[in-house]
């Protein structure tokens, strides 16, 4: 996983625990299958940046911060 792959499941859990958010409402969210969600968390599926942008919407931060450019959620 790149460093970027590792700062966005940190950051993805960080926000869906602080909002007890789970990982299949999540996917839901998201119109995807919990088990893609799960394998794109985990790096072993590649994100699209439509995918990582409807993410932020969901966790109410901004792309930058999932991904590691800013520090403020």
């Amino acid at each position: 996983m790149t460093e970027v792959g590792e700062v966005l499941r940190a950051r993805v859990h960080e926000r869906m625990y602080g909002r007890f958010r789970s990982n299949a409402a999540i996917a839901r969210a998201l119109g995807m299958d919990p088990s893609e969600f799960h394998r794109k968390i985990h790096g072993q599926r590649p994100w699209f940046l439509r995918d990582v942008v409807a993410l932020a919407e969901q966790l109410e931060t901004t792309v930058g911060w999932l991904i590691g450019e800013t520090d403020k959620p």
